[in-house]
């Protein structure tokens, strides 16, 4: 009986001529079997101080030597997490559909001696072998995540809530600085503080804000002082 196994998923080559009474068998377990796993079997992950290695296996005649390690399942499915887990993959062209239906825990699955890509809690990811290490090549939560966003505003406008890093709302009032005249605006703040001083019979000097009422003198020279702001007035016509 000669049996070489497959590269890829140890599949059995039989030698032609050899495995007389036994050839049935063979196809069924270490064939028929692995085919069905590799393109539609789902394997329940069970972890082992959370972390688990999977490598091919191969049938026999007397049996398929399918377990929970058998690195040929098609499906991974996760669930019930003790901690975020890791499962170690063969450094082989092989892809994975791994399903996490944990609602708290990551996990990883990776090549040996690489960092792998993380499967999220409540994620269906598809991840393949690139040569080096398994990458994720499809997901049921998009092609990325956000961790956190932020908005600058103006000067003349004041937000709260920024950043935003889970979920929220990003409110913009008013801050009371002055729209630029370069920008369509005076160059003033609303209510801005402005000084009025007054000279020749009547000396005056009074600061002025938001709607303050004063008094002009009959007479005399009046200025006004204040943000971009310069006036001459004459009284006494």
């Amino acid at each position: 009986m000669t049996i070489t196994p497959t590269a890829l998923l140890s599949l059995p080559l039989i030698t032609t001529g050899t495995s007389s009474g036994t050839w049935g068998d063979e196809v069924d377990n270490g064939l028929t079997s692995y085919l069905d796993i590799a393109i539609a079997g789902a394997l329940s992950v069970s972890f082992t101080a959370n972390a688990i290695t999977l490598a091919n296996t191969a049938g026999t005649s007397a049996s398929t030597g399918i377990v929970g390690t058998t690195a040929q399942y098609y499906i991974l499915k996760c669930s019930s997490l003790a901690a975020a887990s890791t499962i170690t993959a063969p450094t082989l062209s092989k892809s994975y559909l791994v399903i996490n239906s944990d609602a708290t825990y990551a996990v990883t699955i990776k090549a040996t001696g690489q960092s792998g890509v993380s499967i999220a809690a409540g994620e269906k990811a598809l991840v393949v072998f690139n040569g080096t290490d398994y990458v994720k090549v499809a997901s049921s939560l998009g092609t990325g995540t956000v961790t956190s966003v932020a908005a600058t505003v103006p000067s003349i406008f004041s937000i709260t809530g920024s950043p935003i890093t889970s979920s929220g709302t990003l409110a913009m009032t008013y801050s009371g600085t002055a729209l630029p005249a370069a920008n369509g605006g005076t160059g003033v703040a609303n209510n801005a503080a402005m000084t009025v001083t007054g000279s020749g019979n009547y000396a005056y000097t009074r600061t002025l804000t938001g709607t303050t009422n004063v008094t002009f003198p009959t007479s005399g020279t009046l200025t006004t002082t204040g943000k971009a702001i310069a006036m001459v007035m004459v009284f006494g016509f």
